[in-house]
């Protein structure tokens, strides 16, 4: 199995960088050049394991990484998150990212989330893979929203706050306040950003970005 570790947090571990070059199973190939080397690297030997730092993703061409990356079919990439939260986890895993590690993760746990990303599955945590199916699921039911639902929801994807939105439709700031608590229930997330964000996709279905045939895994 290639494994082509670019991540300079993990990299500084021996103790993980010796576990891997032992097992019999692993390739370890070390790349740390910028965003395009390591995708160079990566087409060099794959199919492959990337690990990588979250900054790879801050610094490199979006589009590319998901033609290449093939959503792990190609490049299975594992993120070590100096970071936590859903939304930057969510975000990458859209963009074909297949899991997540801790900077401080033994050396056990990486190499079956190594194994895991290999074999076409997300190493993720359960809370996050459960919010992104039931968003997804949600999503694609168009019955679920009312029409004075559908109308606030479609203002606040233009940016309008809670005062203009009361304005625009002629009803008070609480009674958009509690269209919105229905939307944020419907549609499975817990601010405006984010139901803004799955309201400025069309057609919905573009919601469900993770390809069909993409096992879902979780960490354990």
């Amino acid at each position: 199995m290639n494994v082509v570790l670019a991540s300079a947090e993990l990299a500084r571990v021996k103790v993980l960088v010796d576990s891997l070059a032992a097992d019999a199973g692993f390739a370890v190939r070390h790349c740390a050049s910028s965003a395009r080397e390591i995708l160079f690297c990566c087409e060099m030997v794959n199919p492959c394991v990337l690990i990588v730092d979250h900054a790879f993703f801050r610094e490199v061409d979006k589009g590319e990484f998901q033609r290449k990356a093939g959503y792990g079919r190609n490049i299975a990439a594992l993120t070590v998150l100096t970071e936590t939260g859903n939304g930057a986890m969510e975000e990458l895993l859209r963009l074909g990212c297949m899991g997540f590690v801790d900077p401080c993760v033994t050396p056990a746990c990486l190499q079956k989330a190594i194994r895991c990303v290999a074999g076409g599955e997300v190493w993720a945590g359960r809370r996050l893979i459960s919010d992104l199916l039931r968003r997804c699921l949600s999503v694609s039911t168009p019955r679920l929203l009312t029409a004075r639902e559908e109308e606030i929801l479609s203002l606040m994807a233009r940016g309008y706050r809670n005062r203009e939105i009361a304005r625009t439709l002629c009803i008070t700031r609480e009674t958009v306040r509690w269209h919105q608590r229905n939307l944020y229930s419907k549609m499975g997330v817990h601010d405006r950003a984010s139901a803004a964000v799955i309201a400025r996709k069309s057609p919905l279905e573009e919601e469900t970005t993770l390809p069909a045939e993409v096992v879902l895994g979780v960490c354990v």
